[in-house]
């Protein structure tokens, strides 16, 4: 053969081959592409391994507005100390599916917003199956009226709480003040959060700026985290309907994915954010000349409601 027919040959191979590239379907050359750029992100997306993980990250938050009255502060603080350290609870943490691993924390709000229990972890497989400390002004965690032979992390938990008795403010129902520290609590939480966020909210009062409360609690859904209402309707007959308006969380929404290192294996862990609960108590208790077996009754309501939002259960 020639040099010139050489050439000739070899420009209509690579001619050929240009035509048979350029007749593949678009959905073949849309999965060419995808399998590159899948290789390409499999090589360098971050892996997390140096953060620790924790499954459920659980933030309460109670009102400290002109509108609460002293006791229906108090009863606040004993409803949630007695929740998380009651019987029911402890094994929903020690048997639920899934992660056993808890970060918990308190704050409050009422024209501000501030941290009152910073977070703290911990692991379900750590906790006894009942309380150490029995009653809450007489009224016992456990069912049975039986205790633990030592203190465990829950036991200091709810005892801090109970410590909080002195109101930190008063003011205004600026729930959104109180959505705006809970999205920074969460950012900062120094374990990433591998199967849900949620954010207990207490209040016996119309919000400041409906327009307010909404946005933020939106920016909270797209961090994953789901807000619960516990309306105190005592006086605001509409409150149960306004927290289920404004309040709660609405809808599913994807929130963040990390790559983690989960019992020695790389994971992707992907929150989401589920149309919050509302529950209405103490509707029919007066502000003022509360039973103890009302009381009661109302502790075990919150019971019930932070037993459901830890296992996720529906309603």
């Amino acid at each position: 053969m020639t040099k010139n027919g050489f050439l000739k040959s070899l420009f209509m191979t690579a001619a050929a081959g240009l035509v048979a590239t350029s007749m593949l379907s678009p959905q073949a050359s849309y999965a060419q592409s995808a399998q590159s750029f899948e290789t390409s992100t499999a090589q360098t997306m971050p892996v997390d391994v140096d953060l620790q993980t924790v499954g459920t990250q659980m933030l309460f938050a109670l009102d400290t507005s002109g509108s609460m009255s002293g006791e229906e502060y108090a009863m606040q603080l004993r409803a949630v100390a007695h929740a998380v350290n009651s019987e029911y609870v402890r094994n929903t943490m020690r048997f639920k599916s899934g992660d056993r691993t808890f970060s918990i924390g308190v704050i409050d709000f009422g024209t501000n917003a501030g941290v009152r229990v910073n977070w703290l972890y911990i692991d379900g497989n750590e906790i006894n199956d009942l309380p150490y400390r029995i009653g809450v002004n007489s009224d016992s965690y456990s069912a049975r009226g039986l205790q633990s032979e030592s203190p465990d992390a829950l036991d200091a938990f709810a005892q801090s709480i109970l410590d909080l008795q002195s109101r930190r403010e008063v003011g205004s129902t600026n729930i959104h003040e109180a959505f705006i520290l809970a999205r920074t609590m969460f950012e900062n939480n120094d374990r990433i959060a591998i199967e849900r966020r949620v954010l207990n909210l207490f209040g016996d009062g119309n919000p400041s700026q409906h327009s307010l409360v909404q946005r933020n609690r939106d920016l909270l859904a797209a961090m994953g985290v789901t807000v619960n209402g516990f309306a105190i309707v005592n006086e605001t007959v509409t409150l149960e309907e306004t927290f289920r308006d404004v309040v709660r969380t609405q809808t599913f929404t994807e929130g963040p994915c990390h790559i983690v290192e989960i019992d020695g294996q790389v994971e992707e862990a992907c929150l989401s954010s589920a149309p919050g609960q509302v529950w209405a108590i103490a509707r029919s208790m007066e502000s003022s000349g509360n039973t103890q077996g009302g009381l009661f009754a109302f502790y075990q309501e919150v019971v019930s409601a932070v037993k459901r939002t830890i296992s996720f259960e529906p309603s």
